[in-house]
């Protein structure tokens, strides 16, 4: 699968998913995700699905009603003649989950040029920088690959100047993780900015706020993230907590960060890979459907979109 006609349906609401050739589909499967939180899930769905094939295309009815698939988050997969499945696909089905309110997203699926488009339709399109490239993704088709060496995306200013709440969400695939290498880092210059690093000062995945020269406030999580691996990350402030999240799981709280991205007012320094700190190193890795929103996302949303 390669793309679809959205991500989130009505119940018996027809989509349609592109599939990457014409090869003849057998069977196409709604699946609920797994649970998180519990060893045993009763809750686990496998729901056999109505479609039609036309070339690439398949066209596939949801499922009709609450009882046979509750509210919330599936994978739909088809499978060939030869019972091969293919790429799962998110989505939900339903009114009880509130709608994502993306600023923006980045799903990097360009093949040549610097612009990034903004997926949401907000038009917040970001430009690559230094000859960052396009290489092979982990969701779509393509990525964003910086070298480490003065490739970032730059994102428009103010990004998140309205933002109380907040959640950023991406894939990060490292090629090298120096201390203090920038995921994302929105500011206006040292002393008044976030950022999200993978490794602070030693093997410690960190997200930090700071305003005015303060002191920062923090969410850090212990651990030394592997090389050439694809990790999902994404960190969630609500209020005065903030959330870390590793693959779809939370793996640190705070509950006294008190700032928030509208503190930081119109940031000019809106970057992916990049520190507000000209001594930092800009990130060695490769970045896939980054999400970036005014709202803070739940836990299911968050594993949902770990499970693309």
């Amino acid at each position: 699968m390669v793309s679809a006609s959205g991500r989130r349906f009505a119940y018996g609401a027809s989509f349609q998913i592109e599939m990457a050739d014409t090869r003849a589909i057998s069977r196409v499967a709604i699946i609920g995700l797994r649970a998180t939180t519990h060893s045993f899930n009763m809750g686990q769905r496998f729901i056999p699905a109505t479609f039609s094939q036309s070339g690439a295309t398949l066209t596939i009815t949801a499922p009709a009603n609450a009882n046979i698939a509750p509210p919330g988050y599936y994978q739909v997969v088809a499978l060939d003649s030869a019972g091969v499945p293919s790429r799962g696909f998110i989505l939900s089905l339903g009114a009880a989950l509130p709608a994502p309110s993306l600023i923006a997203q980045y799903p990097f699926d360009q093949s040549s040029g610097t612009t990034a488009p903004d997926a949401s339709g907000n038009g917040k399109q970001g430009t690559l920088i230094g000859g960052a490239s396009w290489v092979a993704g982990r969701v779509g088709s393509n990525a964003v690959r910086l070298s480490g060496s003065n490739q970032y995306v730059d994102l428009p200013d103010g990004l998140v100047a309205a933002c109380t709440d907040f959640t950023w969400a991406g894939w990060v695939n490292l090629a090298a993780n120096p201390n203090w290498g920038r995921v994302f880092d929105f500011g206006s210059g040292t002393a008044m900015n976030m950022f999200l690093t993978t490794r602070a000062g030693g093997a410690t995945l960190r997200f930090a706020i700071r305003l005015n020269n303060g002191a920062e406030q923090q969410i850090s999580y212990g651990i030394n993230l592997p090389l050439n691996q694809w990790r999902h990350l994404a960190v969630v402030l609500s209020g005065n907590t903030g959330r870390l999240y590793l693959d779809g799981i939370q793996v640190a709280q705070n509950t006294g960060v008190t700032l928030n991205p509208i503190n930081l007012g119109t940031t000019t320094n809106d970057w992916l890979g990049r520190s507000q700190y000209t001594a930092d190193p800009f990130l060695n890795g490769t970045l896939d459907d980054v999400r970036i929103s005014c709202r803070a996302y739940g836990d299911e949303e968050i594993a949902a979109l770990a499970s693309m």
